[in-house]
């Protein structure tokens, strides 16, 4: 993140750059091996940043200098913490452009809006979904499948399905 900025933007970077300030409201800058939010209204010291917003800003960082270009791999884990989930669609429109550009991404997730998002965006994306369980032996097994929906066994969309069911049934006055 302590790289220095890049002297030429690349064009797509730059617009990413540009979607990611429109979020944050500024730019983030450095002083004394200290991360600021600058906006309108001043510096704002990192720590006193939102976590979902500090995390869009070490984005806006690493597209900045050049950490995230082609060939290079991204490893996320849980990008969805701390995140509002009405920046989901930013937050996966970034990374599948991330990913047209030539970026692998991997990303750990338990977030069943992130997912559904990816799905949604996922257009002519080459994506992999993965699924790590317990077998009937507590040997940890890993699945995969092309789209969200077609990964068995999923026990987010379980869940998600559980707790869908349980809202119907109380509105119909079950339970």
């Amino acid at each position: 993140a302590f790289l220095p900025s890049l002297k030429e933007i690349p064009v797509k970077t730059e617009k990413l750059l540009k979607q990611l300030q429109k979020t944050l409201g500024g730019k983030v800058s450095s002083k004394n091996e200290e991360f600021y939010l600058r906006t309108r209204a001043g510096e704002i010291e990192f720590s006193l940043v939102a976590e979902g917003y500090r995390k869009l800003a070490l984005l806006w960082l690493l597209l900045r200098n050049g950490s995230l270009s082609k060939g290079t791999t991204l490893y996320w884990d849980e990008p969805e913490a701390n995140l509002n989930p009405s920046m989901f669609p930013l937050l996966v429109d970034i990374l599948l452009t991330l990913q047209r550009e030539g970026i692998q991404i991997f990303i750990a997730t338990h977030s069943y809006v992130l997912l559904k998002e990816f799905e949604l965006q996922r257009n002519d994306h080459s994506l992999r979904f993965y699924a790590l369980y317990k077998d009937k032996n507590d040997a940890t097994q890993v699945k995969q499948a092309e789209t969200y929906t077609g990964l068995t066994p999923n026990k987010i969309a379980d869940e998600f399905a559980r707790i869908y069911d349980l809202e119907v049934e109380l509105a119909l006055g079950g339970k």
